[in-house]
Order: C-alpha cells, then sequence, then structure tokens
C-alpha cells in the first residue's frame, strides 16, 4: 500500500494573494508531481511551454503536474486525482475566497490515500482591518481565521508600522498560538509551510560537530543554521540521535512547546511504541509509528521557524536525556 499522500490547503479571502503562493509553487518547485485543485487554472501563469495537454477542466504538464478546476463538487476533482497512476507525491486545494479551507481539509480526510499536511490562510494586511468591520464579512474571516495551522500574512510591503501592528494584534486574539509568516507578493518558500517540499534529512549528510564520533553518541549534537530557503527570514534548527523516553512525555513535552515554530519534523524513539514519526505544523501536532527504524543520521529531529523566534532553549530540553 502507498503511503498517504500529503495534503495541503490554501485558504484566505478574495485578493489574499492565494494564485500567487501558487505561481511561486510552480516556479520553485519544477520536478514536483502535485495536483492543484484549483477554482480556475486561467489565473495560473503557467508558460506554454510546459503544457503536455488540456482537456476540459484538467491541465496537464510535462512535469508531471495536473491542475484540476474543482467546479463545483470536489469530491468529484479528488477521486479523479486519486485515480492517477502513479501517484501524486502531493496534492494541494485551492479554496474559494469565500469558503471555510477548515472544512474542505476535513471533507479531503476522508479519503484515506491522503493525509492532512496543513491549513495555510493568507491575510491581506492592506485590507483585513476594513474587511473586519463589515458585519457581512466577519464570520467568513473568523472561520477562515481560526482553520488555519499557518497564517500568511500577505502584501506587507502596502501597509505601515501602525497598521501592521493593528494586525497583528487582530491576528493574535482571532488565532491564538497559530505562526504568523511574512509575505509579499504571496512570496513564501512553501518548504516552510507545507510537505509538499519536505523539509527532507539526508542520511548521508552529518549534523556539524567537532569529531564526527561525536554525531553518535546518545547525547544529541545540535546547530541552528540559516536555511536554504532564498530569504534570511528563517532558521532551523536539528538535534540526534534523540534520548529515549515514553510515548507520553515525547505527547506533553511537544504540545507544551512555545509559539516560534513553523514547522517540526523528525523520527524518534520511545520506550514502547518504537519508533515515531513526529510532525508538527503550526499548532497542530502528529505522532504515528513508522515500522522501519532509521540510520544512526536518519533520527534527527528539525524545526524551522521564524528568525530570532525558534524556542532555542525549549527544544534543546526536549532533545536532552530526561
Amino acid at each position: 500500500m502507498n503511503a498517504p499522500i500529503p495534503l495541503t490547503v490554501i485558504g484566505g479571502f478574495l485578493g489574499s494573494g492565494k494564485t500567487s503562493l501558487l505561481n511561486h509553487w510552480l516556479e520553485e518547485h519544477p520536478d514536483k508531481r502535485t495536483a492543484l485543485l484549483i477554482n480556475d487554472f486561467g489565473s495560473l501563469n503557467i508558460d506554454a511551454s510546459l503544457i503536455a495537454q488540456q482537456n476540459g477542466d484538467t491541465l496537464a504538464l510535462t512535469n508531471g503536474c495536473v491542475c484540476c478546476s474543482l467546479g463545483d463538487d470536489l469530491s468529484l476533482a479528488l477521486i479523479k486525482v486519486l485515480d492517477t497512476h502513479p501517484p501524486f507525491e502531493a496534492v494541494m486545494i485551492e479554496a474559494s475566497g469565500v469558503s471555510d479551507p477548515g472544512r474542505i481539509a476535513r471533507m479531503a480526510q476522508a479519503a484515506p490515500e491522503l493525509q492532512r499536511d496543513a491549513v495555510l490562510v493568507l491575510v491581506d494586511a492592506s485590507a483585513i482591518l476594513t474587511q473586519w468591520q463589515d458585519k457581512l464579512l466577519l464570520d467568513t474571516l473568523q472561520r477562515q481565521l481560526q482553520a488555519a495551522d499557518v497564517l500568511v500574512l500577505n502584501k506587507l510591503d502596502l501597509v505601515d508600522e501602525p497598521t501592521l501592528t493593528a494586525v497583528e494584534a487582530l491576528l493574535a486574539a482571532q488565532a491564538p498560538g497559530v505562526a504568523v509568516v511574512p509575505s509579499t507578493q504571496g512570496r513564501v518558500p512553501i518548504s516552510v509551510l507545507s510537505a509538499c517540499a519536505k523539509l527532507t534529512i539526508d542520511p548521508n549528510h552529518d549534523l556539524p560537530c567537532s569529531h564526527s564520533a561525536e554525531c553518535l553518541h546518545p547525547h544529541p549534537v545540535s546547530t541552528t543554521q540559516e536555511a536554504n530557503l532564498h530569504t534570511n527570514q528563517f532558521e532551523t534548527w536539528s538535534a540526534h540521535p534523540i534520548d529515549q523516553r515514553s510515548f507520553e512525555d515525547w505527547r506533553d513535552s511537544l504540545e507544551a512547546l512555545p509559539t516560534g515554530i513553523l514547522r517540526l519534523k523528525g523520527v524518534v524513539a520511545t520506550h514502547k511504541q518504537g519508533w515515531l514519526e513526529v510532525q508538527r505544523v503550526g499548532r497542530r501536532l502528529q505522532l504515528r509509528p513508522t515500522p522501519n527504524a532509521p540510520t544512526a543520521n536518519q533520527a534527527v529531529l528539525v524545526a524551522i521557524g521564524l528568525r530570532g523566534h525558534l524556542p532555542l532553549a525549549a527544544l534543546e530540553s526536549l532533545a536532552s536525556a530526561d
């Protein structure tokens, strides 16, 4: 049986920048076989040379990506995508500007072939305060913000400092504990936000340490370094190997981590449950068994967040012995 396909839902009100973000995805990851379920693929800026075939509401690209128009039936669009062989590496759904992305994610999760990765909600920093005053829009905006695993605060180049402060306060009140990623023109490295471009751990690459043998020592070796994400706004933390502890200890420690982490990913050992795959996106945590024990270099825990906002002390405590 194939591994579940990671699912990302991109939400946000009309004009918040969802299509721009998808365009950047296509530019940054030309080799990723992704199914994009979108409202209107005519709005995507796709180079004509990349289009292999167009058939009604389906657009096939030469790199293996497929764009499907959602139309009125998400279920039918998903069936079409999941019937494709070989299976896609990722599925991304663009929610309409007035829909609830959380509801869409729950509907899509009914398919056992899919595994929810993240709900990303874009916010137009230049418009959200005005929109918030409109009683007809308020319920929709609240549902979108509260569904988010990660918020992308877009169009920051269009606002002044007082406006930005007010917007940040609004988001903190409506979506407490949800990471907020700054953006202009929808340009955010999706590898920060979504497993559609998974933060990969190279099993042949040791973390920096003064002697190579130390990387196999039972105490963690960690580093904070610039992420190669086309921006200096982000940083990563990593440690391995991770000491064994109980499942309950891992769950409690991970849930207690403070905000500042956009993604946390890795494989860790527990006393009774064996090896667990760890995934945390924003405030949402997943722990699930993995059947294959990793090599020493693969038993790594990696966190990524905004520069200067990673809770390094808490992460070091998580990786250290009991």
